[in-house]
Formats: C-alpha cells, structure tokens, sequence
C-alpha cells in the first residue's frame, strides 16, 4: 500500500501520540497495587485502554513502516486490528458506568446504618453488579463473533453494524445514567467539596466517553460512505474526506477520553490517600455519648386547673411581649427556683382544646430527648370571664440562639458553630425517631444551655391552632418551608420531617452566616418570595467543606429530596 507523504506524516504523528499515551497507560497500571478494594474492578477500564492502545499502536507503527509491502484489503488480521478497539472502547464504557454508580455510594453521606435512605445503597450495588454482568454478556458476544469472522462465517460489515449499535445504545444508557442519579440523589449531601469534585470528574469523564461514542459511529457512518467499497480499507488513504474525518475520530473520540481518565485527578478516585484525607467526623457514629447524657430539663409535665389566682409561681418581671406570639414571657420563682412562665389570656376556651392538651401533654412524657425541653407545668386559671394560661418552664440563661447571633452579637468559633448545628441536628433525629415533628423550628426557640443546646417550643399544637384561629398567634416564619407558607392561615396546620429539614438548613446558614433570614418580612412578603419566586439567601462558599452543599439540599424545592436528620448529622464534620 503506497502513501503519500502527507498522509504518511499524518499517520506518523497519530503513532507518537499513541505510543506516549501506551507508555503513560503502562505507568497507571503498575500503580493498581494502590488501588483501594471496593474499586478493583475499576482496573478493567485501564487493562482494556492498554489493550486497544497497544493494537493502535501496532495499526500505525505497521502503516507507516510497511506501507509499501502490506496489503489491508482482505486481510482479517488488519480488520481485527482496526476494529476491535472499538470493542475494547465500548467495554472501557460500560466500566465507565460501574465507576458513576459506585461513585454515587462512596462520595455521598451515608446514614447511621450505613445505608443511603429507602434502601438506595443496596439499590445502587445491584445496578453496579448488574453492570458488569452486562460487560461480560458484552465481552463474551464479541469474542463469539469474531470467531464467526475468523472462520469466514461473518461478514465484517455484520460486525461493524453491531459494534455501532451497542456503542449507541451503551452511550445513550450512560448519559440517562447521570442524569438520573443526578436527580435521585439531588438531596443527598456530599461528604465534602473533595467528594463532589470526584462526582464530577466521573460524570464529566462519562459524559465524554458517551459523546465520543456517538461521534465515533457517524464519522464512521460518513467515512464509510465516501468509500467506493467499504472492505477496501487502501482506499482510507486515497480520499481525502475520509483520512480527515479518520483524524477527527481519533483525536475526539479517543484520544480526549484516554486523558480524562488517565490524568492524576481522575485516577487519584481509586487510591486510598485522597479518601483518607477528607474529611475527619466530629463524632464518632457509634458513640452514645450523645444521648446518654443526661439533662436536668427532663421535667414531669402535668396539667393543672384551678379557680385561684395562683399557679405556685411568683413573678418578678416581663421578658417579653411581641404581638403575634403565643402569650407573654415572665421571669418568676417556683419552688426556689427561677423558671419562665408563658401566660396567655383568653376570653373562651372549648373543652376539646383543654382535652387535647391534657392528651399531648401525657404524650411528651415518653419522649426522651436530653435535647429536648419540656414544661415543668401546665396551669389553667379559671377566673369568672376569661381563662388564663400558665405554661411553666425552666428558666435558661443562656437564652435563645437567635438572641445569642443578632441581639447580643456574641461570635462563635467555627468549631463552635458546627457543634452547635451537630448538637440540633442530633435532638431532631432522636425527635423524628421517636415519629415527633416540631414543625415551626426556628433559632428562637433553640436554648442555649450551659452545657448543650435545648429545643423548645415542641407541641400543644392543638392550643396553637385555637389561638391562631382566634388570629392572635402565627407560627409561621422566615423559617418555614415553602409548602408550610403555601398552605392557609397563621398557623402551621400540618407539618412534615421535611419541613423540620428546611427550617434546619435555615438555621444552619443563620449560624454560619450570623445573618437573619428574611429580617422583619410580612407572611405575604415571605410567601410571595419564598413560594412564588422559590427565592432562599444568598450561599457562600464556607470554611467547613460540605456546608454549602447541605444547606441547599435541606432548602430543594422537591421535599422528598431533602436529606434525613440522620444524613444530616453524618454531614456535619469538619476538617483539621
């Protein structure tokens, strides 16, 4: 077969660079003995690069030596050569694929059982198996045919015709893949910025690959037609449009796919020191430390009605009265020690609204949360014309979270400010285990103890209801969810672990930020922006990897989406 000069120098180059590209595949094996267990498998997608870069190397070292002496037409050995790293690339593919799935259960947070929510992880182990089942149903096809082929009972073309139609099909099922798994697992957290950089780098690498595929089968499609007979391969040389798409091909198709996976970032994914390094939890999973501590707050709560003017408390002083809220706060003295009263005033109660408190108030005595604080007492005062309620708690001096970050301006540490949102995200888990929802958390009512963080507030929804129909109370706030801002009235009428989720990531980025979300908007104001405009504070990028990410997944907009406080708490780590 007899080149021009051109065409030589072309095939010239496209051996250098394939050569370099073989040498440097040869290096990345050699360093498999690092590979971390779970990713074993991802070393078939460098066996299969080296194996198909080393028979281009031959094809194009074989062209530009012998060219004068060898003869492609007819020749199986030549066909095999040239087409059978297609094959190799489709099977590199469909590894490809594995490495997405595996990718999504390593790089995301897992929960306390080390399972993603609704038995995903499980799910995605199967689909990972199930891919290489494929890849081998694939492999085994292949070598089938070409033995066909070998023994003169398949026509080339029948193979080409196959090897198009997979490389499509495996392409098209990748990018459907990504897309998928982007969108399911949308309100899963990354570990950390590290482990979303590594998602990327894999769903780029297979968004490539795919496209390259694709690409790969029309040039192939447009070089094969500009053949006068397709089995002629000497004929590659002597036409020009089909020697330039043949350059195209390898250049875009090949040989970009071969750096994306071959460069440092890429292949760091399946060695130990990148995974070591992290991030490092803040707690330990295992660990009950947690919830083994006890809290003095754990109060016997109870409900008392009496005709007296006394609830046994003394009170010294108003702390506060804002309208719109549930009563006033005082300062008093009960049995020697300082507590809070919360005093409504009303001009009717039903005797439904009284039972079903008594009801929620002998719930919450099997609740066990030392995060959690109860009521001391509940005491209704039956005066001849209206009916006061005395809502008596334990009085803490650290006062609220939101008092803490925008009254008194105190600054916390970053460590301080993730265990601080560790420490809430802890007490809503145990409050979900238990089948508790707050639904109107706020920083407000999130205590600051001396020694953890307290979470009030919890309950008497019944009692909210009454008064927030009597129009005296809301609950509603910047806080809220879009989907409890949507609903009618002042009043969060029923609301979901998903709402809990939102408010969290609201607190969590009030905490970060030391900013008020949404200061003094009006209910209209909050829906209008917040429901209709899907609008949420502006993010930034923080020192704790990881957070930004989490806040976002506990505001989607889709509230199946949003993490679980389990997956939450598992998020909270910091990096050292």
């Amino acid at each position: 077969m007899e080149i021009s000069a051109d065409v030589y120098l072309i095939f010239l180059s496209l051996s250098l660079v394939y050569t370099i590209c073989l040498i440097f595949c040869i290096f990345r094996v050699k360093g498999f003995f690092r590979f971390l267990p779970e990713w074993r498998s991802a070393k078939l997608l460098y066996y299969f690069l080296l194996v198909q870069i080393l028979m281009r190397v031959i094809s194009f070292w074989s062209i530009c030596i012998f060219s004068e002496q060898i003869q492609l037409r007819n020749s199986v050995l030549s066909f095999i050569l040239l087409t059978l790293p297609d094959t190799l690339l489709t099977s590199s593919l469909l590894v490809l694929l594995w490495i997405m799935i595996m990718c999504n259960i390593f790089t995301r947070i897992e929960s306390d059982d080390n399972n993603l929510p609704i038995g995903s992880t499980s799910y995605l182990y199967r689909a990972a198996i199930i891919t290489l089942k494929v890849l081998l149903a694939w492999i085994a096809l292949e070598i089938m045919l070409y033995g066909f082929l070998a023994l003169n009972s398949l026509k080339r073309s029948t193979i080409m015709l196959q090897q198009c139609l997979w490389m499509v099909l495996a392409s098209v099922a990748i990018i459907c893949a990504s897309v998928y798994l982007q969108f399911k697992y949308s309100g899963i957290p990354f570990k950390s910025q590290v482990a979303a950089k590594k998602m990327k780098r894999v769903n780029l690498a297979a968004f490539v690959w795919s496209v390259g595929r694709i690409l790969h089968t029309i040039l192939l499609v447009v070089r094969e037609s500009e053949l006068n007979n397709p089995e002629e391969l000497n004929e590659i040389s002597d036409n020009t449009l089909p020697l330039i798409v043949t350059v195209i091909d390898f250049l875009c198709s090949e040989l970009l796919c071969y750096y994306l996976v071959m460069r440092a970032s890429f292949y760091k994914i399946f060695l130990p020191q990148e995974f070591a390094a992290e991030t490092i939890p803040m707690v330990d999973r295992n660990s009950k430390s947690l919830f083994d501590r006890n809290s003095e707050h754990n109060f016997v709560v109870e409900l008392q009605e009496t005709s007296t003017a006394d609830s046994g408390v003394l009170i010294n002083k108003e702390i506060f009265n804002q309208k719109g809220k549930l009563g006033t706060l005082y300062e008093g003295i009960s049995n020697n020690a300082t507590v809070v009263v919360r005093r409504l005033i009303l001009n009717r109660i039903s005797a439904y609204v009284i039972e079903k408190l008594e009801e929620e108030i002998n719930d919450m005595k099997s609740i066990t949360n030392p995060y959690l604080m109860t009521n001391i007492r509940v005491v209704i005062k039956k005066p001849t014309q209206n009916k006061t309620f005395d809502i008596i708690m334990p009085y803490i001096s650290g006062g609220s979270l939101y008092s803490a970050l925008h009254e008194k301006k105190l600054k916390f540490s970053l460590q301080k400010k993730i265990e601080l949102a560790r420490e809430i995200a802890f007490s809503m888990k145990l409050l979900h285990d238990q089948g508790r929802i707050h639904g109107h958390l706020t920083s407000h009512n999130i205590l600051l103890d001396s020694r953890n963080i307290l979470v009030s507030d919890l309950g008497m929804v019944h009692l909210k209801k009454y008064v927030g129909l009597l129009g005296n109370y809301s609950n509603k706030s910047a806080w809220s969810s879009p989907e409890v801002l949507k609903e009618g009235g002042n009043v969060v009428i029923k609301a979901t672990t998903h709402d809990d989720v939102y408010s969290f990531g609201m607190i969590l980025w009030e905490i970060m930020t030391e900013k008020e979300p949404f200061p003094d908007y009006s209910l209209k104001k909050l829906k209008e922006m917040v429901v209709e405009q899907e609008y949420r504070p502006a993010l930034e990028e923080f020192e704790v990897p990881g957070v930004q990410e989490l806040i976002k997944s506990c505001w989607n907009i889709n509230p199946q989406s949003r993490p679980t406080f389990h997956l939450v708490f598992s998020a909270l780590t910091i990096t050292k």
